[in-house]
């Protein structure tokens, strides 16, 4: 027979999130060639009053093909609205052949100090199924957190919590969600420049953030 009296259990955390952001980290594009100067000043001029803080806000980089060709990979961190509708002017011609190659999705997880946000990363580790497949290969580069890192098709996690949040000022769990390769963008329908302006961040992350859950009560009393 079931308990009659439902009790109340409480996070054994102690670690108390402030507030939670999420936006899009990094866009990286592929270029068969330079885009052209005037889509290219008006990317610039957009990305001016960006939220990044340090670091450049666009990386161009050229890449040699095996057969000697070559074409440039663009990258784009913490783009606006208007960063991304130009660069869909420039993804969505068919004669540029460009296409999304890698978007990362962050999320911030804002805490009262450092310690807090490390007992956090601490806790999520533990828990955290980026993936349904078998093996969770774990990586750690001082005190970020890979999974699957380097892969080139799929999807890699990285995780910190000792630098001050990209989106404020704040300490944090930084959670970065990176999805590579055209067929995992397609599935993540995050393929198209539209789609990033329209992304639903908190429908995003209620189905990839999958942690351990307790039991609801209801299923407890049964």
């Amino acid at each position: 027979m079931g308990r009659k009296r439902i009790v109340v259990r409480h996070s054994l955390l102690g670690v108390k999130v402030l507030d939670e952001v999420s936006y899009i980290d990094s866009v990286f594009v592929i270029l068969p060639r330079l885009m052209p100067k005037d889509k290219f000043r008006d990317l610039r001029l957009a990305l001016l009053n960006e939220r990044r803080k340090t670091g450049q806000r666009y990386v161009f980089k050229k890449r040699i093909r095996p057969d000697g060709h070559f074409f440039f990979v663009l990258a784009v961190h913490q783009p606006s609205q208007r960063s991304l509708e130009i660069l869909g002017d420039v993804v969505a011609p068919a004669p540029m052949q460009a296409r999304i190659l890698e978007v990362h999705v962050a999320l911030d997880l804002i805490t009262g100090s450092f310690s807090e946000a490390e007992a956090l990363q601490r806790y999520v580790e533990e828990r955290l199924l980026p993936s349904t497949r078998t093996k969770k290969p774990v990586h750690c580069a001082g005190n970020t957190t890979y999974y699957y890192r380097l892969t080139r098709k799929g999807v890699e996690v990285a995780l910190y919590s000792d630098r001050l949040g990209k989106s404020t000022a704040a300490p944090c769990l930084h959670v970065e969600w990176r999805t590579i390769g055209a067929h995992t963008l397609r599935l993540a329908d995050l393929a198209a420049t539209a789609d990033l302006i329209s992304l639903n961040h908190r429908a995003f992350w209620d189905q990839r953030l999958s942690l351990w859950k307790i039991p609801s009560a209801d299923a407890m009393l049964k």
